[in-house]
């Protein structure tokens, strides 16, 4: 099963940074403005929808060399992101200073909202590009 999900894995973690990108910027249209930490995960996200399908049209098998940096440093931001939203981190060392702050509670959608969302989009590209790379290890 694991085997059949590696082929198809880089189309998956595609799927889901372009809807991660995408309901960003619809968040942003609805007047949800990003936050320093935000804007950082955005930074680690939107080159993600440009790398995987380039990688894909090459049939690159390296990859998850060039994805799995931006998610795990953008699933980073989101998990610390994470931990000063739900109060698990004090409010002090947030670095929203000026502007939107990044505690500031948000709308959900089926019980996430956006930075949980954020986070597990992370994790699942992630979780995603390590099955791809073990497996197209084991082909060649």
């Amino acid at each position: 099963m694991l085997r059949k999900l590696a082929t198809i894995a880089p189309l998956c973690a595609f799927a889901i940074a372009l809807i991660a990108m995408l309901g960003s910027l619809y968040a942003q249209y609805l007047g949800i403005e990003p936050c320093v930490l935000c804007w950082w995960q955005r930074i680690f996200m939107y080159p993600l929808v440009v790398i995987i399908p380039i990688g894909i049209w090459y049939a690159d098998l390296k990859l998850s060399t060039y994805v799995l940096p931006f998610s795990i440093f953008g699933g980073l931001t989101a998990f610390y992101q994470t931990l000063l939203y739900y109060g698990i981190l004090s409010k002090a060392f947030a670095p929203c200073s000026v502007g939107v702050s990044c505690t500031e509670q948000l709308p959900s959608l089926l019980g996430l909202n956006l930075i949980t969302a954020s986070l597990v989009s992370f994790i699942a590209i992630s979780a995603l590009m390590i099955i791809h790379r073990r497996f197209n290890h084991e082909i060649n």
